[in-house]
């Protein structure tokens, strides 16, 4: 062996992919990634300003069981032979999402959540 594999670091701002606001942070590339740092003047907002609840027009779902559909009066189920059983969220811009509240309906409840990400629409 000549030659070991290495990585690159990618500056995300000076490329002109990293999703800061320009109007109030400036992006400041890191090893592996950025942060956006609040311009002076500013300070962060970790919380929402006006919380909501999502509307169901922003979420999508893997199947759903007949009378069990988001916008129904009781709850959204997964199809028994859906294996993926994804609700997933969709956002126009970036949000933060401070809660996430599941209820227990006729004994049933979820037993494990796994949350992701992507930055691409569809995923």
């Amino acid at each position: 062996l000549s030659r070991v594999s290495s990585c690159i670091d990618v500056d995300e701002c000076a490329a002109g992919v990293a999703k800061c606001d320009s109007a109030s942070t400036k992006c400041m590339n890191r090893a592996g990634g950025y942060t956006c740092n609040c311009l002076q003047g500013f300070q962060p907002e970790l919380a929402c300003p006006n919380p909501s609840s999502l509307s169901t027009t922003r979420i999508s779902v893997s199947s759903k069981l007949p009378g069990q559909q988001l916008s129904s009066a009781s709850s959204w189920c997964a199809s028994p032979d859906d294996d993926d059983r994804l609700l997933r969220l969709h956002f126009a811009a970036p949000t933060v999402v401070e809660k996430l509240h599941f209820e227990r309906e006729n004994g049933g409840f979820p037993t494990e959540i796994a949350i992701a990400y992507s930055s691409v629409d569809g995923m």
